[in-house]
This record gives C-alpha cells, sequence and structure tokens, in this order.
C-alpha cells in the first residue's frame, strides 16, 4: 500500500471500521486471529469478511463455546478468542465486542486495480481540503482542466494577477 496516500490509508481503514462486506474484498487477519481461523479450518491468509464471519462462528462451534442452554452465549474465558476480545463471554444477539475486536485484527487489503483505483479516487476527492505535495504540482500543472474546485482553491497567483493587471491598465 506504499502507492497510496495516507488519506487512501485512511479511507481504507473508515472501511474497515464499518466492517461492511460489500466496500471490502479481502482482509487479512493479524496473527492471533488467524490462528483462531486455521483451527477452524480456514486455510491461507487473506478472507473476505463473510468468511471470518463464517471461520469465527465454526470456531466457536467446534470448540462448544457456546451455552447448550442459551445458544447465543459464547463463554470464551480461558481460550484465544477470549484472549483476543478481552472478555469471558458475550452474546451473539449483541456482536459489538467481536466487532471491535475484528476492527483491531483485520487489515484491509485492495485486491483488485478497480479497488484500488477506486480508493485512490475517494482518497483524491476527501484531501482536496488539505492537497499533498504531488495534488499541489498536478493542480498547477492542470490548472484549466481540473475539477471545479471550492472557492478557496479557484483563486490562483495567475489569474488573481491578470485581473489585476486588466485593472491597472483601465486605469491608466
Amino acid at each position: 500500500m506504499t502507492s497510496f496516500s495516507t488519506s487512501a490509508q485512511c479511507s481504507t481503514s473508515d472501511s474497515a471500521c464499518r466492517i461492511s462486506p460489500g466496500q471490502i474484498n479481502q482482509v487479512r487477519p493479524k496473527l492471533p486471529l488467524l490462528k483462531i481461523l486455521h483451527a477452524a479450518g480456514a486455510q491461507g491468509e487473506m478472507f473476505t469478511v463473510k468468511e471470518v464471519m463464517h471461520y469465527l462462528g465454526q470456531y466457536i462451534m467446534v470448540k462448544q463455546l457456546y451455552d447448550q442452554q442459551e445458544q447465543h452465549m459464547v463463554y470464551c474465558g480461558g481460550d484465544l478468542l477470549g484472549e483476543l476480545l478481552g472478555r469471558q463471554s458475550f452474546s451473539v444477539k449483541d456482536p459489538s465486542p467481536l466487532y471491535d475486536m475484528l476492527r483491531k485484527n483485520l487489515v484491509t487489503l485492495a485486491t483488485a486495480t478497480t479497488d484500488a483505483a477506486q480508493t485512490l479516487a475517494l482518497a483524491q476527492d476527501h484531501s482536496m481540503d488539505i492537497p499533498s505535495q504531488d495534488q499541489l504540482k498536478q493542480s498547477a500543472e492542470e490548472s484549466s482542466t481540473s475539477r471545479k474546485r471550492t472557492t478557496e482553491d479557484d483563486i490562483p497567483t495567475l489569474p488573481t494577477s491578470e485581473h489585476k493587471c486588466i485593472h491597472s491598465r483601465e486605469g491608466d
């Protein structure tokens, strides 16, 4: 991801925070979570969020961490899952601890060229407020053909000085 700007990484991590399968193609679990997924039968190191959730469910079932009477309760104290969650138990009816753990333990990946291009375009849109050095150079080169900008960006030095020259000629 070194080819993306900081804004692109922020955009990507914002997507991860939302944990929306439609927005994230591939994620790479950090090692402790990867061990859990492998214990549940997962292979490889990259997954979709949907696959991660599936294997977490498989892990809970295989390890029988759920309560037989109240199957929505998961007792994970003394297990690697409990260590990751920082909890002894949780209810699948309130999965927020699980989502918090996933936010901390999944790294998003842009796997297709179109996804990378979309992420970069999104980052460029967001970074118009605080342009990078590359964007400043690009905007100077494309001053007449660039996208519509905010009012502050519409006051480049050259057109402003031309405007003053026109007024000073009229005054002469």
